[in-house]
């Protein structure tokens, strides 16, 4: 019963570390310059200043993000596989010290690709101002 419970207790941890993972933020426009649905010719005779390097940034940041969002779903599918392992080692000392070993090194992965999102989100709001 203790061993379900871990394991049930390892699965809402993860699916929660997930959400802070994949639920980014939504901000309101302020005005037509920041909407990314309009043209770039729409937005210059709008008056909006275009700036090709912020372009560059938002999509190099972006594709970090996207990649930091996978490694943190492999995190979370080596926690699950670390449970499995777990509640399957039926008291087996070898199996439950190496499926340990797998959910500490799945939550130690989750943790750094949360800190590395967090650091990008930062430093890409420095840099863009």
């Amino acid at each position: 019963m203790r061993k379900i419970l871990v394991v049930m207790g390892l699965l809402v941890l993860s699916v929660l570390g997930l959400g802070v993972l994949v639920n980014s933020p939504v901000m309101a426009l302020s005005n037509v310059c920041d909407d990314p649905d309009i043209a770039e010719d729409l937005k210059e005779a709008a008056g909006c200043e275009l700036d090709s390097n912020d372009n560059v940034l938002n999509v190099v940041v972006g594709l970090i993000e996207v990649a930091l969002g996978l490694f943190g779903l492999i995190g979370v599918g080596v926690i699950v596989y670390g449970a499995l392992i777990y509640t399957t080692s039926v008291g087996d000392t070898g199996k439950t010290a190496k499926a340990k070993n797998i959910i500490l090194y799945g939550i130690v992965g989750l943790v750094v690709s949360m800190l590395a999102f967090a650091v990008v989100r930062f430093v890409s709001a420095v840099i863009g101002g």
